[in-house]
């Protein structure tokens, strides 16, 4: 008899424990719509509910806007009270924000990022995000963070652009910033291995891969610059070995660490050679001239 009470309590338990978990973990059904008042509702209801079925590959502001603006207008008017237009207001949002999610994802994932949609995307996303009747803002947050790395992987290929420019040189100190360029090649490599982001965006992508061949372009640049600079500056010093410390050595050796290839650019070697190898050659005749110049 007692094996018996307690096996009830166990099956009462369990009863309990995983009829509560169903009924906690299903989200309440919305209240049912009142009954519709007049045919100016059930026109707009059917509107939104076509809505609703728009086609994923297109943005549907125009058609949203146009029935947020015919509430509105039937409220002014009166045809429509202000509870009525407070469901209908809602309905109209949520129904939309179902669209939008999957008219955001079509453009981020199946339209190569085109630039008008993107912008026509940010404008919906910051609507509804501002919307009274959308507090679950999950999937709209997943959109937004889609639009936040497009434009950090934006910025960093346009800040590396702008790193890349042409490097002048106005002094003997003048070193070349392998550190800088060798971060943002590794990091245009990370990009191009563990983010969807920019595989969806051919722009993206292709500046993705050009970023070592700026860099390289940047590093000979200030080579070429830096030749130029200190081409004839041994007629102002007062030595041959100032010369070797301010110029010769510190030059040669950059121009070295390229002819290695010491940052590791893809670049061809045979390409190298052929932009490196004019260099030496100017360098080594400022030397010679130094040299019998100089003590």
């Amino acid at each position: 008899m007692r094996l018996l009470k307690i096996s009830l309590i166990a099956i009462l338990g369990l009863s309990l424990l995983f009829g509560g978990w169903y009924y906690f973990s299903t989200p309440p059904a919305p209240p049912p719509l009142p009954s519709v008042p007049n045919e100016i509702v059930a026109t707009l209801l059917r509107k939104i509910d076509n809505l609703g079925k728009e086609p994923e590959n297109t943005i549907s502001s125009a058609e949203y806007d146009k029935l947020k603006y015919e509430i509105e207008f039937y409220k002014g008017k009166g045809k429509v009270d202000l509870k009525w237009a407070d469901q209908l207001y809602r309905k109209l949002d949520y129904t939309y924000t179902t669209l939008f999610i999957k008219q955001a994802e079509y453009v981020i994932n199946k339209t190569n990022c085109d630039l008008a949609k993107m912008a026509a995307v940010r404008g919906e996303l910051k609507k509804l995000q501002s919307s009274l009747y959308i507090t679950d803002n999950a999937q709209l947050n997943t959109i937004n963070n889609s639009l936040n790395l497009y434009d950090e992987i934006v910025s960093f290929i346009s800040n590396t652009r702008a790193f890349a420019s042409d490097v002048y040189v106005s002094d003997f100190s003048a070193r070349f910033d392998k550190t800088g360029v060798s971060d943002r090649m590794r990091k245009a490599a990370n990009y191009l291995a563990t983010n969807n982001m920019d595989r969806k965006c051919d722009r993206l992508s292709g500046s993705l891969r050009d970023i070592p061949n700026w860099m390289y372009n940047k590093n000979i640049g200030y080579l070429r610059n830096k030749l130029k600079y200190c081409i004839n500056k041994y007629k102002s010093l007062s030595s041959y070995t100032e010369y070797r410390e301010l110029i010769y050595v510190p030059l040669l050796t950059e121009i070295d660490e390229l002819d290695n290839n010491l940052l590791k650019y893809p670049t061809p070697a045979d390409k190298i050679i052929d932009n490196v190898d004019p260099l030496k050659v100017d360098l080594a005749n400022d030397r010679i001239l130094a040299v019998s110049t100089l003590k």
